[in-house]
């Protein structure tokens, strides 16, 4: 997967829950989740995604998104226990 791909993946999945999703710079977005997302990281209601390593670096309050990542980890898995409805299955 390229990180594009991942970063319009991760994208679609937070808006589907009900994110919102602001830009901050290439490769970085602030999210806000909705309360129904809110132990996707651990009851933050706004994190700071970043989806290349070099992002991240430039944004050090940001998660990186990347295969095994613990923010990528923590969207599978909430995405795992919701109704198939709500994910598009």
């Amino acid at each position: 997967m390229q990180p594009d791909d991942l970063e319009r993946f991760t994208t679609a999945c937070l808006q589907r829950l009900g994110a919102e999703l602001r830009p901050l710079a290439p490769q970085v977005a602030r999210v806000r989740l909705p309360d129904a997302a809110l132990d996707l990281f651990e009851g933050a209601r706004e994190v700071t995604l970043a989806f290349q390593p070099e992002a991240a670096q430039a944004h050090t309050d940001a998660l990186l998104v990347a295969v095994g990542s613990y923010a990528l980890d923590r969207l599978l898995e909430h995405l795992r226990q919701q109704p198939a409805a709500v994910v598009g299955a």
